[in-house]
């Protein structure tokens, strides 16, 4: 993960220092004292990089006002005061991950954490946070405020999911009544690819659109206006040169996206080795697209069984004679299988695999 620090005193400098050799797993980039803050802002929320302010809550506040946009695309902001007593996420809090990034800021820092959206105060379930962490595409928001507001009012939800959708019902959340058909007051529906048009309402001389896009998710039998949660079936695995630049890794990731008929909004990862933990241009990479990036040891690599391209030279660099189709492969984990095998150029790599249908956990 790429975080970018700002801070306004020689004492909040000092925290950043702090938070740079605590968290140093995270790969951190400074406001330089020369650029205006305004325009260093707005690149954050150009690639909806993390923003973590040390200083008062007024100036971050004003900072960021000219660039607030739509709550699933913000950047993740998170004030803290300069002696590090308090940790507080602005924006973007779920979706974002602002709240995960905070705990960890606050509990490597001894901060207190303070969370404000009405979920966490009261403890329960957040369905966007679940949607995140299980790799499930929100295809219509505004059906979190409906999901958030029938917990607040109630305590439970009803949840459809479909039939070849994998879960572990032992560790169900108390606050959810999984239901086997869709009704009136049914309030979340995960679905996977294949099912979405199938529970679509036919319209127009009983046709139904071949596009997701096309559909309307108010249009689903017997529910009204449920949150619509779509599994998002690919994983990439990636690597490529040290310091190679996001708009070159851009344009070649999605040229093999786009041949290969995959919409970047159906990917639920990257991996890559651990070598590449702190690589710029794939944390930006992330960052822009909201993919999550993982990485892993050359030894959790080879261990992986399956036939893979392997590379003598890359065995010699890495420890590892593969590293984008095993990442790919290791990311999509049981029962998932490799759809496109390793593309290359200018030192890049980008393999695809496909992982199977489920729910991965219900912790939020």
């Amino acid at each position: 993960m790429i975080i970018r620090a700002c801070a306004f005193t020689s004492e909040g400098w000092k925290l950043v220092d702090t938070l740079e050799s605590k968290l140093n797993n995270w790969l951190w980039e400074r406001k330089d004292t020369k650029e205006e803050t305004d325009v260093w802002v707005k690149k954050c929320f150009e690639f909806k990089m993390p923003l973590v302010f040390v200083g008062a809550m007024g100036i971050a506040v004003r900072k960021i006002a000219p660039y607030l946009a739509d709550k699933l695309a913000d950047s993740p902001v998170i004030v803290i005061d300069e002696k590090g007593q308090y940790v507080i996420p602005v924006l973007s809090n779920h979706v974002g991950g602002a709240n995960e990034i905070a705990a960890k800021i606050a509990e490597n820092i001894g901060g207190q954490l303070i969370l404000t959206t009405a979920t966490d105060v009261q403890g329960l379930f957040a369905v966007d946070v679940f949607a995140r962490k299980n790799g499930l595409q929100i295809m219509n928001r505004e059906g979190i405020k409906r999901v958030s507001a029938r917990l607040l009012e109630t305590g439970t939800i009803k949840l459809f999911v479909a039939d070849n959708i994998e879960y572990d019902s032992s560790k169900l959340p108390d606050c959810i009544r999984i239901v086997n058909e869709i009704k009136r007051d049914t309030d979340v529906l995960v679905l996977e690819d294949a099912s979405l048009e199938r529970y679509a309402l036919k319209k127009h001389n009983d046709e139904t659109s071949d596009s997701l896009s096309d559909i309307e998710m108010s249009s689903l039998p017997g529910a009204e206006n449920p949150l619509v949660l779509l599994f998002k079936e690919y994983v990439m695995g990636v690597g490529c040169k040290k310091d190679t630049v996001y708009e070159k890794l851009e344009d070649f990731y999605s040229e093999i996206l786009d041949r290969n008929g995959i919409d970047k909004a159906r990917i639920a990862g990257m991996a890559s080795i651990d070598l590449k933990q702190k690589e710029t241009g794939l944390l930006y990479y992330e960052s822009k697209n909201r993919i999550p990036f993982y990485t892993y040891s050359a030894e959790e690599l080879q261990a992986l069984d399956g036939v893979f391209e392997e590379s003598l030279f890359v065995q010699s660099v890495t420890g590892v004679a593969n590293v984008c189709e095993r990442a790919a492969v290791k990311l999509a984990g049981d029962g998932g299988e490799l759809l496109i095998k390793k593309q290359a150029k200018d030192g890049m790599t980008l393999a695809v695999a496909r992982r199977r249908p489920g729910i991965m956990t219900w912790e939020t």
